[in-house]
């Protein structure tokens, strides 16, 4: 098995994962043509990758989901998963045969649900899935898009719900009975089954905040667990011991991935035990390396989407890490477990940082402990007590010490101290002291000359609005969006940016529904207790500048019309933050001149009259809106007046947040998979002096 095809071959899968739009299929028959003149050459590897890249391309097209638009539409699909929502898999539509597809289908009515396995009928509320695009958020798009998930909605009326529940809810059902009574009942049955719907959300959240929730994955370490279990009990068989410990190790990993209905991580450590089984079978020298970019090869020429799926990489790099660890450090016992898990918990931080922005700040010192003690003790518990229930008493005790462990190390990391914390991965690399300490100081230098840019970012909270002014040092986040679902970008930047001030402009849901994910002074305009109220005439100071309170002007009035409106001069540009003011405020005293302006009340045509437009004379409105939202924001009135001002408009419902600085506004590159429809466009960028064009 060569290693550059293969490096070839999976370089050129990833490549159209980066795009903003897939090649037309002429482009890629023109690469196809090029491939096979290089090949004519025996320049087989960069044949080898442009023919990965019209692999992807041609897989990208071929998953297209149906057209679809926010309406009723009747559904018949087959129930792979109940959890807070239903996933459907289609495969009719609108009493037509259609190519199945994945849904995610709320369920808000009276009757009982479907269960995995049981086949529905009904009518739905179903349209595109359409993903916000804010710093931090592209995680949850790559997770969607790599389990294949295309619609969102929710169930209006069910006409049959038919069939019986799948082999593996029923085992789930059965192992939650006995279970009851367990004080960490939902960890318990996560670990075995890899069924979350017990769990607490305050343990998910500590699970998540310390690092340690990979561990209720059923992934390579619970599989392996098993296989190795099997391995043990084979031994104590009469006859060739080894042989019936793989063979009884195999077959009980794989009734445990299958109960826990084959989820890919599962499946794909499953495939490599089997691979490396059949590998030592063999009798041929294992190469790691080989085998590991085998096998990711494998899984990608399966599925390329599975390239963007996080907790691929998470397993691939840990396993790569496993091996760079193991050569570098090589040791037998205790110590060479604690030198593993201190390899992995420091060199998966910078991977955790990319893929999700932060890490926790605690993860290595939770993991060392958590690690083997589900390893060593619980998992093997667990397992035993499905034959003998009594162990699953000392399991319980066990996790129940564990979480009031994880109870201390809480908290996250910004992504900015990983510069100092890489240096000591820098001194474990083969390389002599010179080159150590010359890469060291070039990585010093990087991380200091980093740049720190102030400015706003207009979030893209959905129907809402979230509003972020950073400072090198510092930030202030003006309203949180409808819900903690929608705070993901805000808690991006905060985790590099203190929190100096949070301002809810009133108490409407879109604005202050995130407010439980920040610890901050509270500015608001309609303040509860503790909270200062925002009052015209005010000044608030931070590092970015002066915050200036314009409205309202006293206690009382309308909730949108108590808004909290403030102005301020940042990165060289003013801004006006409006909140929900109606035309009736807007006539009530003279605005500013503001070069950045939130559009009030998201473009509602009860706000923005033509006097305030002009008054305030903005180079840039945006509009804070929902896609396809109920209210039909922003009304064509009120986009006409600002066009016909000479304002650039940006809409965050169609083209994601916005960041404006000293030099200009850029918007997020939207790649091709973040769009409904393939191989096109749908969001455009404004940068200073430049209009966007409106599809």
């Amino acid at each position: 098995m060569k290693v550059l095809p293969l490096l070839s071959w999976l370089s050129g899968m990833i490549t159209p994962l980066l795009w903003e739009q897939l090649p037309s299929l002429a482009t890629l028959a023109a690469f196809a043509g090029l491939a096979l003149a290089l090949l004519v050459l025996k320049w087989r590897h960069l044949a080898v990758f442009l023919v990965g890249i019209c692999y992807t391309s041609l897989v990208g097209y071929h998953q297209q989901p149906p057209a679809l638009s926010a309406q009723d539409h009747s559904i018949e699909g087959t129930v792979l998963a109940e959890q807070a929502a239903l996933y459907v898999q289609i495969y009719r539509l609108d009493d037509q045969a259609v190519s199945p597809f994945l849904a995610r289908l709320g369920w808000y009515l009276d009757q009982e649900k479907p269960v995995p396995g049981q086949v529905l009928a009904a009518s739905a509320k179903l349209k595109p899935l359409r993903h916000r695009l804010n710093p931090g958020s592209r995680a949850s798009a790559r997770r969607d898009k790599a389990m294949g998930l295309v619609a969102v909605g929710y169930v209006k009326d069910v006409v049959a719900i038919k069939g019986a529940a799948s082999w593996q809810w029923r085992w789930h059902r059965y192992l939650e009975r006995q279970l009851a009574g367990f004080g960490q009942q939902g960890l318990m049955l996560a670990l075995l089954s890899g069924d979350r719907q017990l769990m607490a959300t305050d343990t998910r959240a500590l699970l998540a905040q310390t690092g340690t929730a990979h561990l209720l994955a059923i992934s390579g370490l619970h599989v392996s667990l098993v296989a190795m279990l099997g391995l043990f009990l084979g031994h104590l068989l009469p006859g060739n011991g080894r042989r019936w410990g793989w063979l009884l190790g195999l077959l009980m990993a794989g009734l445990y991935a299958w109960q826990s209905g084959l989820a890919p991580p599962a499946l794909r450590a499953l495939v490599a035990l089997c691979t490396w089984v059949l590998w030592l079978g063999w009798r041929r020298p294992l190469q790691g390396a080989r085998l590991w970019l085998g096998l990711l090869s494998l899984f990608a020429t399966l599925d390329p989407m599975v390239l963007l799926d996080s907790r691929l990489w998470l397993s691939f790099f840990a396993v790569a890490l496993i091996l760079l660890v193991l050569w570098r450090f090589p040791g037998r016992g205790w110590r060479s477990l604690i030198t593993l898990q201190l390899g992995l918990g420091v060199l998966m931080w910078p991977l955790q940082s990319w893929l999700f922005g932060q890490v926790p700040a605690f993860a290595l010192i939770a993991n060392l402990f958590a690690v083997p003690l589900i390893s060593l003790l619980v998992m093997p518990l667990l397992l035993a007590g499905l034959v003998v229930p009594g162990l699953w008493w000392l399991a319980d005790q066990l996790l129940a010490v564990l979480m009031i462990g994880l109870t201390w190390l809480p908290g996250e990391m910004p992504a900015a101290w990983l510069g100092l914390l890489l240096l000591p991965l820098i001194a474990a690399l083969p390389l002599n002291g010179r080159s150590r300490l010359a890469l060291g100081l070039c990585w010093l230098m990087a991380w200091g000359l980093r740049p720190q840019s102030s400015g706003v970012w207009f979030l893209d909270v959905g129907q809402g609005t979230s509003t972020a002014l950073i400072a090198p040092k510092a930030m202030v986040l003006v309203d949180t969006g409808p819900g903690l679902w929608a705070t993901d970008g805000a808690r991006r930047l905060a985790a590099s940016h203190p929190l100096a001030l949070l301002v809810l402009s009133h108490s409407d849901k879109d604005h202050v529904g995130g407010r439980a994910a920040f610890s901050a002074p509270v500015l608001a305009g309609q303040p509860d207790q503790g909270e200062a109220p925002c009052i015209a005439g005010q000044r608030w100071f931070w590092q970015g500048g002066v915050l200036e309170s314009l409205w309202p002007e006293a206690p009382g009035g309308e909730d949108n019309d108590r808004s909290c409106v403030l102005f301020t001069q940042i990165a060289g540009h003013t801004l006006l933050l409006t909140g929900d003011i109606s035309q009736g405020s807007e006539a009530l005293r003279h605005w500013p001149e503001a070069d950045w302006l939130a559009v009030p009340h998201h473009g509602s045509k009860s706000s923005s009259s033509e006097g305030f437009i002009q008054e305030v004379n903005p180079r840039l409105a945006v509009f804070s809106r929902g896609w396809q939202n109920p209210f039909g924001f922003p009304a064509p009135q009120v986009l006409a007046r600002y066009r016909a001002n000479g304002s650039a408009i940006w809409d965050t419902g169609r083209q994601g947040a916005l960041f404006c600085a000293k030099s200009g506004c850029q918007g997020l590159k939207a790649l091709w998979w973040e769009a409904t429809d393939v191989g096109e466009a749908k969001r455009c960028g404004y940068t200073s002096g430049l209009k966007c064009k409106e599809p």
